[in-house]
């Protein structure tokens, strides 16, 4: 997906900008954010039990389960938005165990998941750098998968909460 509306040199000129880039992203995830509902009945087999949360803070607490693709975007995009602060000369000191958990969740999702795409030299040219990002890479269907969520989500956020 090389779409330089969801990355580019000028994401982070401003605040503005970042956000307006970011906002990019947002229909990239589930109406719940990648939190879905499994019925009691179809939980059989899974890693652990669900979390008991309340993420709108409605004061109603639910079960659920993430997805970790989504939550993969999530925390691409926290870390997009932490460095922008940064570069803005903004404290992000407060959360750095949050980050810290994105870097360490990305690397794991990378080593369980390793795109086995063989690139070669069809590049984006950066001064000085050639980044492989051209090459055709076989990917799941994230529009079946955000259907499968969308159909689960337990909580719908609201269009101005974005995934970051």
């Amino acid at each position: 997906m090389n779409d330089s509306v969801y990355a580019n040199e000028n994401a982070f000129t401003d605040m503005e900008t970042l956000i307006r880039t970011l906002q990019h992203w947002t229909p990239l995830s589930s109406k719940g954010r990648g939190y879905v509902g499994i019925p009691p009945s179809e939980r059989t087999g899974m890693d652990g039990p669900p979390y008991n949360i309340d993420p709108l803070l409605k004061h109603q607490t639910r079960d659920a389960y993430m997805l970790s693709g989504f939550h993969q975007l999530h925390c691409l995009a926290t870390i997009m938005h932490s460095y922008a602060r940064l570069r803005f000369g903004e404290d992000e000191s407060e959360k750095g165990y949050h980050i810290a958990h994105c870097f360490d969740y990305l690397r794991q999702g990378i080593l369980c998941a390793g795109d086995m795409t063989l690139e070669g030299n069809n590049s984006a040219t950066y001064p000085g750098v050639e980044i492989p990002w051209g090459t055709a890479h076989r990917c799941v269907n994230w529009d079946g998968l955000r259907n499968w969520a969308d159909a689960r989500t337990v909580w719908p956020f609201p269009d101005v909460i974005g995934i970051w």
